[in-house]
């Protein structure tokens, strides 16, 4: 709790420390969404997609839910928490891997529905 008392909020600084730290949070935003992606890209090439979303959809869905906010609890609360920057690189690697495995058994179904075909273009592609 001491460390959050010793930071001001950032809304009160000035505007370029503001920019500062926006900028900060905008490339840790694309390097978690660049992991997911990763990750998701990784679970379907090596085959292990399917048999992990099929052991996922053969579970109870409230274990599955209460994993994964269990994972986002112990990831915000060492985010909060630590001062360790390693610790803190950890806790957002964590939270992005169960983000990746509680999405795979909707990408899977996607993938079945679609049966690996391409999506009609959006409706506004189209328009001229």
């Amino acid at each position: 709790m001491q460390n959050e008392q010793a930071l001001p909020p950032v809304a009160t600084l000035d505007a370029e420390s503001r920019a500062v730290f926006l900028n900060r949070v905008y490339v840790h935003l694309f390097g978690a969404v660049l992991g997911f992606t990763l990750i998701e890209v990784l679970f379907f090439k090596s085959g292990l997609a399917l048999p992990v979303a099929r052991a996922m959809m053969g579970t109870s869905w409230l274990l599955v839910l209460g994993g994964f906010m269990i994972v986002g609890w112990i990831a915000t609360h060492v985010a909060h928490r630590t001062t360790s920057l390693p610790a803190q690189y950890a806790a957002l690697s964590a939270y992005v891997l169960a983000e990746a495995v509680i999405f795979l058994p909707m990408l899977v179904v996607a993938q079945i529905a679609t049966r690996g075909r391409r999506p009609a273009p959006p409706a506004w592609s189209t328009c001229g």
